[in-house]
């Protein structure tokens, strides 16, 4: 009987070698449902990088604004900043009439 109980507890290399081949297969898959739901816009994965400057990143620079005025100051310089952003995409000078100056004139 204790043939049996080491012979059905040891782990062999084969047996090994498929929990690893498991376990990679079960990490690929789940690397591939990830980017199923990244291309259907539900997270951000891997291609496509977020927008913006990181929640967590944001929260924590308005607490510390509490106790630091730079802090605050630093907290209005990105939410300016993150305005001229959005307002830089949308430029009203393409596609408009290009004006020649006086001196281009052709005499």
């Amino acid at each position: 009987m204790a043939a049996v109980a080491v012979a059905g507890g040891a782990m062999t290399l084969a047996g090994l070698l498929m929990w690893a081949a498991v376990a990679v297969a079960g990490l690929l898959a789940l690397d591939r449902l990830l980017l199923w739901m990244e291309i259907r816009g539900w997270i951000y994965w891997r291609k496509t990088k977020r927008k913006g400057s990181g929640s967590i990143a944001a929260g924590l620079i308005a607490m510390n604004a509490i106790y630091d005025p730079s802090a605050h100051h630093l907290s209005e310089a990105r939410q300016e900043q993150e305005i001229e952003d959005e307002d830089d995409g949308d430029d009203d000078s393409s596609g408009g009439p290009v004006i020649a100056s006086v001196d281009d004139r052709s005499e």
